[in-house]
């Protein structure tokens, strides 16, 4: 759940960016959901994080429906 050498000041970890992405697409398991929303609830960095995944993943999807982005599939 942490993310590699992200810490606070009282050494508590930060949650992992792949982790608050999972959070936010509701797949992770009902345990890890809950510790990551306790971390949430004390971390405002963590939940400003969170916030920037939102906004990307949201932006992406705008990216998706507008048909403007342009990809290869191999």
């Amino acid at each position: 759940m942490t993310a590699p050498g992200s810490a606070h000041a009282d050494g508590q970890a930060h949650v992992d960016p792949v982790v608050l992405m999972d959070y936010w697409l509701a797949a992770l398991p009902a345990a890890e959901e809950e510790t990551v929303e306790e971390h949430l609830l004390a971390c405002d960095e963590c939940g400003d994080r969170l916030r920037d995944v939102m906004q990307l993943a949201e932006s992406l999807h705008v990216l998706a429906r507008s048909g403007t982005l342009q990809v290869i599939v191999d």
